[in-house]
């Protein structure tokens, strides 16, 4: 029962994630409003870190997008990017 919960929570987190990671990509030339949370409270740098893109990590906190945000299940950007493997970007 475990095992099926945990792969389920993981298929849902991926969905949401990949809803994120078009928001990005569809920004606008000139920007677009970084300051909005998903339904389960990520933010756009949950989805940096869990991608481990650090490159886009750094233009997203620099827009000022809050690192110490919590989603619903407690966890900031850097655990994400600890969680899978991302330490450039835990690091950063």
């Amino acid at each position: 029962m475990i095992e099926n919960n945990f792969l389920y929570k993981m298929s849902i987190d991926s969905l949401a994630r990949k809803r994120w990671l078009k928001i990005i990509s569809n920004f606008p030339p000139g920007g677009a409003r970084h300051d909005i949370q998903s339904t389960d409270g990520s933010n756009l740098l949950h989805v940096t870190a869990f991608t481990g893109d650090l490159k886009l990590t750094q233009m997203m906190a620099g827009l000022g997008i809050d690192k110490q945000a919590r989603d619903i299940e407690g966890w900031a950007p850097v655990h994400y990017a600890c969680y899978y493997g991302h330490t450039e970007v835990a690091k950063w």
